[in-house]
């Protein structure tokens, strides 16, 4: 005989369905959780990659960069260390004699024309007239008075701002030095005549440079002067030369006056 009643047996049945559904419930929890951890997996996963990746792309960014800089950087001419010397007042740098608005010479230096400096001079327009070229020296040395008549005339008629762009104060000028030539004129339009054009192209070949090419006047601190030759013999010049440099830049020198 039974001894369960029916309400037992009701009881029994709905144990049983709670049950099942808590074993359900617990399933579904467990998938939800498993599910929560590999999405999480995923997104930490993710999270690492892209900031290696981006770490990566940074590294290659500043080594291209560093790459281009250095590329750039053997692009430019390369200045060794120089040597400066002064002597009596004068200033050598690697024994090339540097006169412009930051160094100066002594009222008394008066070495006249320099002879090799002539010598070349001479020898370069006897090519030139080869060439059905004329060449002449129209200014050469000139002494510290010299320089300073001219120079004051220039700041009366001009002022002195404009004159600074265009002649050097006395002790400040090239010419004091004997090494350096006006040829011709002064002419702002020399460049474009034929004796101009055959004097940029062949004066390094006997030793002289254009002593304030055009594009360089942040550094010489002088406008373009077409004319105006500096000797420093053949083999610094053809130096200077084909480095694209001006005098300044090649030496490492600034050129202005202490105000």
């Amino acid at each position: 005989m039974n001894n369960y009643s029916f309400d037992d047996v009701a009881r029994e049945k709905h144990m049983q369905e709670i049950r099942q559904r808590r074993a359900e419930q617990k399933k579904r929890e467990h998938r939800q959780t498993v599910a929560f951890l590999f999405i999480f997996i995923l997104v930490i996963t993710g999270a690492v990659a892209y900031f290696l990746s981006s770490g990566n792309d940074n590294t290659e960014k500043q080594n291209i960069q560093q790459s281009s800089s250095e590329e750039q950087a053997d692009t430019k001419p390369k200045i060794p260390s120089r040597k400066v010397e002064v002597k009596n007042g004068i200033t050598y740098v690697d024994d090339i004699l540097i006169v412009n608005k930051s160094y100066s010479l002594p009222s008394t230096y008066a070495p006249g024309l320099d002879p090799d400096a002539e010598k070349a001079f001479n020898q370069m327009a006897k090519a030139a007239k080869k060439d059905g070229i004329e060449l002449f020296i129209f200014s050469a040395y000139r002494s510290y008075d010299e320089q300073k008549q001219i120079y004051d005339n220039y700041v009366v008629s001009r002022g002195e701002t404009d004159t600074d762009r265009v002649s050097a104060r006395p002790g400040f000028s090239e010419h004091q030095t004997g090494l350096a030539i006006d040829v011709n004129t002064t002419d702002f339009g020399f460049e474009n005549t034929k004796e101009g054009k055959w004097l940029a192209k062949h004066c390094v070949e006997y030793g002289f440079i254009i002593r304030y090419p055009e594009g360089k006047s942040e550094f010489t601190d002088f406008d373009y002067e077409p004319w105006h030759i500096r000797y420093l013999g053949v083999e610094t010049a053809k130096k200077v030369d084909e480095s694209g440099l001006c005098l300044e830049e090649y030496l490492g020198v600034t050129s202005q006056y202490d105000k």
